[in-house]
Parts: C-alpha cells; sequence; structure tokens
C-alpha cells in the first residue's frame, strides 16, 4: 500500500483490513518522489516525521498481531532486514 496524506491517522485500520482480506503480507511504503506523486503534489503533503510515525505504528501493531498468533509479514521490514543480516542483500532497491 502507498501511504497517502489521508492514510497517517489510520495505519492500525488500514493493516486490520488487510488481515481481514486474508493477506498474510503488508508493504508499508511511503509515497516515491517521482511520477503520480509529483504531479499530483502529494509527495509534499507529508514529511519524513510524519511517515516514520506511520511506520513505526504500523510495525508496532503487527509485532503485536504476531504475538496474538495473527501472521503477516511487513515486507519493507523483510527486505532492509535481509539487506542487513545477509551475506547477499535483497535484490530489491530501498
Amino acid at each position: 500500500m502507498t501511504t497517502t496524506p489521508a492514510s497517517l491517522p489510520r495505519v492500525t485500520d488500514i493493516i486490520d483490513e488487510y488481515v481481514r482480506q486474508g493477506f498474510t503480507s503488508i508493504f508499508l511504503r511511503s509515497l516515491s518522489p517521482y511520477g503520480f506523486a509529483v504531479r499530483s503534489k502529494l509527495v509534499r503533503r507529508y514529511d519524513v516525521d510524519d511517515w516514520v510515525a506511520f511506520y513505526r505504528r504500523g510495525l508496532a501493531h503487527i509485532l503485536e498481531l504476531n504475538q496474538h498468533g495473527v501472521t503477516l509479514r511487513e515486507d519493507l521490514t523483510a527486505i532492509l532486514l535481509h539487506k542487513m543480516l545477509s551475506p547477499s542483500g535483497a535484490r530489491y532497491l530501498s
């Protein structure tokens, strides 16, 4: 999912809906500074601090769900951990 300004206060709602729909992973990502986001000026509607707060709340919620037996992986976290902990790294640019 791409985080829009409207998404920022609703990260737990978004994650819970993914779970309700039967998804086992979610990719929390910020707006990319190119393409539609630039043309629509969405990219300037929230800053890095807003995004980091959204991501931290979302990741905390996912970890809590996992502790209660709900299987859900956050893909950005998985990519970053793979890059840090694997000798081969991940084949994803971030």
